[in-house]
């Protein structure tokens, strides 16, 4: 068995990782979630305008979150066509998945915390 998607161009790649950054973003809630939180962090950056290396590190803790999300909602897809949430295997495979994006949106809290404190204490 062949993948369709398997030694494509470049473009045909981009076009599949777009369709499935936009199919993820209308179908799953929590997706669209943690984009508007990315986005208030995002004008947040700008208005207090913090060092670069604190840029550096809340947009790539954003964009893991982002991407835990994307890997949560793909596997929750597969493991609903194998099986049910009756299956205790295909509940513990989903139940990690979430823990995954949960330990990735309690971390960017926290770093954001710390920016927080940085930029109020004056330190840098």
């Amino acid at each position: 068995m062949t993948s369709t998607h398997k030694n494509r161009g470049l473009t045909a790649r981009l076009g599949f990782a777009l369709s499935g950054l936009i199919q993820c973003y209308r179908e799953e809630a929590s997706f669209r979630f943690h984009i508007f939180v990315a986005v208030l962090v995002i004008i947040t950056l700008f208005v207090l305008r913090p060092p670069l290396i604190w840029v550096a590190l809340i947009v790539l803790i954003s964009s893991l979150v982002l991407s835990a999300e994307l890997f949560n909602s793909a596997m929750e897809r597969l493991a609903d066509a194998f099986g049910s949430m009756a299956n205790p295997q295909i509940k513990a495979a989903k139940d990690m998945a979430a823990g995954a994006v949960l330990l990735l949106a309690l971390t960017a809290v926290i770093l954001g915390l710390f920016l927080l404190l940085v930029i109020l204490k004056g330190v840098v």
